[in-house]
């Protein structure tokens, strides 16, 4: 004899088989709390959709212990920073560096770091061996008695994404070694690190 179930629970039996199947498919899935410019992500050296340092073999960025600073200045309150790959192999450099002062003693004397995207949107810059990355900076002046304006003989730069800065050579217009340099307390501004110093500096 056949018999005949009620099509309500045929129905229902199928629903409950494809939920079966679904759950089954969504335990293979991976998920994770990383959100694109995660800064969870990029501590570990992870890239986000659009990063330009998607494709860069691990590493390759430019160390602290790969380059020299210099800082060369081109007027009042103007100045152009040379970051040259001293290593033996290439190195990639991209956005903006960052600054700290330097006092007579050669102790450090924190700067607030001003960002302008100057000449342009960051690029990602590839140094060969004994090639260079060039920055715009600039300050307003400020009295040497002014309480709040940092009277400097030196600059240190760290360049994007390391936390160790390097002493920076710093330049008078006549290419010489400058004596001080006074920085109010809104610190600097500095452009993006470019491949060339055209337009680099700030008008």
């Amino acid at each position: 004899m056949t018999v005949r179930r009620p099509a309500r629970l045929v129905a229902a039996g199928v629903a409950a088989l494809a939920a079966t199947v679904l759950l089954t498919a969504c335990d293979d899935v991976k998920y994770t709390d990383d959100k694109p410019g995660d800064p969870k992500a990029s501590a570990a050296g992870a890239t986000v959709p659009g990063d330009p340092m998607a494709g860069q073999a691990a590493g390759s960025r430019c160390k602290s212990d790969e380059i020299t600073a210099t800082v060369q200045i081109k007027g009042a309150g103007s100045a152009m920073l040379t970051i040259k790959n001293k290593s033996d192999h290439n190195c990639t450099l991209y956005g903006y560096p960052g600054f700290g002062g330097l006092k007579a003693d050669n102790s450090a004397d924190a700067l607030s770091t001003n960002r302008d995207a100057h000449p342009g949107p960051a690029v990602l810059v590839t140094l060969k061996p004994n090639k260079s990355g060039y920055a715009g900076l600039k300050w307003s002046a400020c009295d040497k008695s002014d309480p709040t304006c940092h009277v400097l003989t030196g600059l240190q730069v760290t360049a994007p994404d390391e936390t160790t800065p390097v002493t920076a050579e710093v330049l008078g217009t006549d290419g010489k070694p400058a004596g001080q340099l006074l920085v109010p307390a809104a610190g600097l501004t500095t452009g993006t690190l470019q491949p060339n110093n055209e337009k680099v500096l700030f008008n």
